[in-house]
């Protein structure tokens, strides 16, 4: 078989559809999402509003409408004040959701920027033919960085499918299930009879590529949850779990690879050198690679996913904490979905004064002061023993 050159684009008629065909359906979909709004009703349709100047169906024209402007009058201005705060929340949300949608329109553009790398450039015509590093950083590419930037490409509203296809997608994206085929998939083209077979004919080659990658999307799609949640979304430490579990398979495979003393694919060992290392120390450096490269999304991923978690137990803290030293935020702050209306009261502390005894002390000086902002309060009387004006007696012998 004649070897292209290292240099050349690898024009395979399966890899270029795939990347085509994956950067229209992106683009139709999102597209799709846009204009999918449902259309304005025009006049003379059911449901549509006309405005005419007479007057209604079963009213005589020219009876009651004064009546009926002075009815009215207040709930239009109700229904005007309703409007003009739905406008101002709908304005005020616009720029947020078309700032959300540039950066999916950006991260589903590098998608498919990194699959035409990974699928046309002259990387794949190494990793085809020539390098098993350049093998490793294809697969790197292709399961790694482009499917979760296709992912976080979509809209979150996407078109209706058909029922048989839902229901295989269901399946497919379930986390079982997707994270023990992308290590069958991935293992089983790998295995040296199957990836010899790939080596030597570039159509078999081809069709591992698409494998990868559509099996790394549903692995993904738990991950990044393109469409919001669904029903087998995980919560974030369960997602953490998924995560670190997935680099497992992989890292003892690198480790295989970085560690034997014989290469395990003889096209690799046959085709001319282009670098300056021998087939083995081709397959260690690659295995490396496969160890220590191809985790690098999932720990982008893994940090997302854990600044998630650990920021809603910071947001769960807030609510509270409040020591009543003095030194914390004495700031009205909401009260929690759910939580009782008394427990706004608690938090803000006293809001009236203490009101004044009605019955205080005696003064020093023998008076009975009269409480301030409480007329007609007067003193207990005296009883008839004690007169007001008897001199208090002393003990004997002073």
């Amino acid at each position: 078989m004649v070897l292209p050159s290292p240099g050349e684009f690898d024009w395979n008629p399966l890899l270029v559809a795939t990347v085509i065909g994956t950067a229209g359906g992106l683009a139709r979909v999102r597209r799709g999402a846009r204009d999918g709004g449902e259309p304005r009703k025009r006049s003379g349709e059911p449901g549509s509003r006309q405005r005419t100047g007479g007057a209604g169906p079963g009213v005589v024209p020219g009876q009651g409408r004064s009546d009926r402007s002075r009815v009215g009058a207040g709930a239009d201005e109700g229904r005007s004040d309703h409007g003009r705060l739905v406008a101002s929340s709908a304005s005020s949300a616009v720029p947020d959701e078309a700032r959300g949608d540039r950066w999916r329109a950006v991260a589903g553009a590098a998608g498919v920027v990194l699959l035409a790398i990974a699928f046309i450039s002259p990387l794949s015509t190494l990793a085809g033919h020539y390098v098993l590093t350049a093998h490793l950083v294809q697969v790197t590419l292709v399961m790694g960085f482009a499917p979760p930037l296709l992912l976080l490409g979509l809209p979150r509203r996407l078109p209706v499918a058909p029922r048989p296809v839902r229901a295989v997608g269901r399946v497919l994206v379930h986390p079982a299930c997707a994270i023990v085929l992308v290590n069958l998939v991935f293992f089983g083209w790998h295995a040296p009879a199957l990836y010899d077979a790939a080596l030597r004919q570039p159509s078999i080659y081809a069709l591992q590529q698409v494998m990868l990658l559509l099996v790394s999307v549903a692995f993904w799609w738990a991950i990044v949850e393109p469409t919001g949640r669904g029903p087998w979304s995980m919560a974030g430490l369960l997602k953490l779990g998924y995560i670190l579990l997935a680099t497992i398979p992989q890292t003892f495979a690198g480790l295989l690879f970085a560690l034997a003393h014989h290469t395990f694919y003889a096209p690799y060992a046959a085709a001319p050198r282009v670098t300056g290392l021998d087939p083995l120390g081709d397959q260690q450096l690659a295995g490396a690679l496969m160890a220590i490269l191809s985790k690098l999304a999932l720990f982008a991923a893994f940090s997302v996913v854990l600044w998630r978690v650990l920021d809603a137990e910071g947001q769960e803290d807030d609510w509270g904490g409040d020591e009543g030293d003095g030194g914390g935020d004495d700031r009205p702050r909401p009260v929690p979905p759910g939580s009782p209306a008394w427990l706004e009261l608690v938090r803000r502390g006293r809001t009236v004064p203490e009101p004044q005894p009605l019955h205080p002390r005696r003064a020093p000086g023998g008076g009975l002061p009269r409480p301030a902002g409480a007329p007609g309060l007067r003193p207990a009387p005296l009883s008839p023993a004690t007169p007001a004006s008897a001199p208090e007696r002393t003990p004997a012998g002073r």
